[in-house]
């Protein structure tokens, strides 16, 4: 087996998000090249000021929703003797109880905030100078109510970058080329960050998927963070194991906005939150602004459970939604809030939670709550029910129960409404007959079958509430057994009563483990199934039956650091051990194998590796395990046993363009070639073979066809392979493509129900 030492990581769940290059074992991961592009780039400039204590003077005073009078004179100019900064000539005058600070003439910027110490119960005011003149004073927030969950590593990270000064929350002003703060006497440590941008020649990620994640199971469209050119997150996001919660926001920044302002908007927004509060991106995980358009704020996947940094205390499973502008007196369009509701409505679906039902949420430090306070919440709430904050606005927060109502009706329509979701899984019948699996927009397991004709049956339902991806195996007497995450949690599980025959009613082995969990299954050489989940504590867990066909024992830990939506997957060596595979929090493949066949298993141990996800596992004609996954440079990579039972290869590109969702599936020909399969960003089947048995690899082809996620292959008793594929445009049926002839090419596509 392999010498590396065990891993020790202790870290939080981490998407995987890496380098396009990486030397691994001696071997080079092979990626596709990078490509560069002239793109808007919003950085942040901060200007530190000099405040003294004021002791005379009337003082111009700000606006009355500050508490104070209107100026009526002019900001004060710079004189000739002034020193000139790099931001221009600034001018300290002192006032009654107040100090201002003033600067016009500078290089223009489109977002301004404050860092500063006030004296407790005091207020910051800023405004801002741009072609109409100078604007109106407005009163500077300093809560910490947006903010990364106390203790985490995002909150470490923002400690350190802030410095322990209140920042304030980020004002859009839109194109301005001046400021002036007005602070109480006694304040200190005052600085202000300002959004430029500029154009850079920026890397294209590779794996990007365009500029709009196209609907699907009725997911609205959602712009997507290349759209609006998004920095790389400072450190891969963190995944919850599911989602109970949804928190909208706003964000206090201008009304007056035309759709070509979103892109720049938001950049200025994450480069505040990255550069100046410390953050690892935009708190936010999803943005809709006053024209109804959706986007995708925070990295991490648009379906996966991506903790944000938008209520402090209140972060973890749940999501923050903020909407674009500030409703504490400006009423919300009604396309903005149709869109709300049924963003939400889908993100609540596709994790299991029900929008007009209520959850039990503990909070943490920071919310207006004493710590660990156990409430009864709706799981639909404005920032204000938790923190202790206006947000989402007066205007807005009005809407709630109408978004509620839009949410619920977004989330009945997709449990009622027939089709299937994109991951199919194919199971072998003990007479040879092919059966595929899928989980329905119900979020019931769906399955269909072959006939004794070749021909397939209509689709049909089985028990349970699941969602995640679906795991099939196969008892020592040969009835199939299926595996999933439950719904809201749990191990479900439906098997055949006989072989090649029915469907027992299903039943919950238990655990807590997140709706996008990974499942996967292996025999162990006694014939006892054994079935593995990325779940609580960050790690691999497994449970095995006590008997051949029988029953099921406890589960137990192997360990590991992983993203709760991990992509995991199992085999068997010619020796009859077992070996578990997923990916790390940092991208890598890990691995644990039993020390003897049906008996304890080693450490976790990392391979290295930078990937995506879409992991399948198969042996080749020699025996030789070999891994498949999707690179999170794009393109698909594999590695392989050096020998039977033996260590492992370095990573090896195959090429290709897989979705950013994608799955793969492998199978064998009848000579015993491998074939692997994914679906593409063109929205079509791809597929790859080695060109001799255990031997090297074609390229990745377009196979046609329509597909999303994980496609379905294996081979039947003539001896010919098969793929399934669920097409995102026809999601009631599938479609199905069969070799000519054993090893050959390929049909036409067909459909199953």
């Amino acid at each position: 087996m392999p010498t590396n030492s065990p891993t020790t990581r202790q870290t939080r769940r981490r998407l995987p998000l890496a380098l396009a290059f990486l030397t691994l074992l001696g071997a080079v991961v092979l990626a596709p090249l990078p490509s560069f592009a002239a793109t808007p780039v919003s950085r942040i400039d901060d200007v530190a000021l000099t405040l003294t204590p004021a002791d005379t003077g009337a003082g111009a005073g700000a606006s009355a929703r500050s508490g104070l009078s209107t100026p009526t004179t002019a900001p004060p100019v710079a004189a000739a003797a002034d020193p000139v900064t790099p931001e221009g000539r600034t001018t300290l005058t002192k006032q009654a109880g107040r100090l201002t600070t003033s600067t016009s003439g500078i290089a223009p910027f489109s977002l301004i905030g404050l860092s500063i110490r006030t004296p407790e119960a005091s207020t910051a005011l800023i405004r801002v100078h741009n072609a109409a003149g100078w604007g109106e004073w407005q009163p500077v927030e300093l809560d910490s109510a947006d903010a990364p969950d106390a203790g985490s590593a995002e909150a470490v990270r923002a400690e350190a970058v802030t410095r322990g000064i209140p920042v304030s929350a980020p004002i859009w002003v839109g194109p301005s080329d001046g400021y002036e703060v007005n602070a109480p006497a006694g304040s200190t440590d005052a600085s202000v960050h300002l959004a430029r941008e500029q154009v850079k020649r920026t890397r294209v990620d590779g794996n990007q998927a365009g500029a709009v994640t196209a609907p699907d199971l009725g997911r609205p469209a959602i712009m997507a963070r290349s759209a609006w050119q998004a920095r790389r997150p400072v450190q891969a996001p963190a995944l919850n194991p599911t989602l109970r919660l949804a928190v909208v926001h706003h964000s206090v920044t201008a009304n007056a906005y035309a759709p070509a302002d979103v892109p720049g908007i938001l950049r200025s927004i994450q480069a505040y939150h990255i550069d100046s509060r410390g953050w690892n991106d935009i708190a936010y995980n999803f943005a809709v602004d006053k024209y109804g358009t959706v986007w995708e704020a925070r990295g991490g996947g648009v379906t996966n459970a991506v903790e944000g940094g938008h209520a402090l205390g209140g972060n973890f499973e749940s999501t923050g939604v903020v909407t674009l502008g500030d409703f504490t007196s400006f009423a919300p369009p009604q396309v903005m809030v149709n869109a709300i509701g049924s963003l939400i409505g889908w993100k609540l679906y596709i994790h299991g939670s029900d929008p007009s039902a209520t959850v039990q949420y503990k909070l943490g430090p920071g919310t207006k709550y004493p710590n660990g306070a156990n409430l009864k919440l709706p799981t639909i709430i404005g920032h204000r029910d938790i923190g202790a904050t206006g947000c989402p606005g007066d205007l807005l927060y009005a809407h709630l129960d109408e978004i509620r109502t839009i949410a619920r009706t977004t989330y009945a329509n997709l449990r009622g409404s027939p089709g299937l979701w994109p991951d199919v899984v194919t199971g072998t019948n003990a007479d040879g007959r092919l059966e595929q699996f899928a989980v329905g927009n119900d979020q019931r397991i769906w399955h269909a079958w072959q006939n004794f004709d070749g021909s397939w049956s209509a689709w049909s339902p089985l028990s349970g509430r699941v969602s995640g991806r679906l795991a099939v195996g196969r008892n020592a007497d040969g009835r199939l057994e299926v595996f999933a995450a439950g719904v809201p949690n749990g191990l479900w599980h439906v098997w055949q009563v006989a072989p090649n025959g029915g469907w027992s009613g299903g039943s919950d082995l238990g655990g807590n483990w997140s709706t996008t969990v990974g499942v996967a299954v292996a025999t162990n050489t006694d014939g006892r199934q054994e079935v593995f989940v990325v779940g609580d504590h960050y790690g691999i867990w497994h449970i095995a039956q006590t008997t051949r066909n029988g029953n099921w024992g406890a589960f137990g830990a192997l360990g590991g650091s992983l993203p709760s939506n991990a992509s995991i997957v199992a085999g068997s060596n010619t020796d009859g051990r077992l070996e578990v595979f997923t990916i790390g929090d940092a991208g890598d493949l890990i691995h644990a194998w039993q020390v003897a066949p049906n008996s304890g298993w080693s450490g976790v141990v990392s391979l290295g590796g930078s990937l995506a996800g879409g992991l399948s596992i198969i042996r080749n004609a020699d025996g030789r395990l070999e891994i498949f996954g999707r690179a999170a440079s794009g393109g698909l990579v594999h590695l392989w046993q050096g020998r039977p039972n033996g260590g492992w290869s370095g990573f090896v590109g195959l090429g290709g363009s897989p979705a950013v969702d994608a799955g793969t599936a492998v199978a064998v020909n009848a000579d015993g070639r491998l074939e692997i399969f994914t679906t593409g960003t063109d929205g079509s089947v791809w597929h790859g073979w080695q060109t001799a048995v255990n031997g090297s690899w074609s390229g990745v082809w377009s196979l046609g066809g329509r597909g999303a996620g994980t496609p379905g292959a294996a081979r039947g008793s003539d001896g010919r392979l098969r793929v399934v594929a669920i097409d995102p445009t026809a999601p009631t049926r599938a479609q199905i493509s069969t070799q000519l002839a054993q090893n050959g090419g390929w049909s036409a596509w067909g459909f199953i129900g």
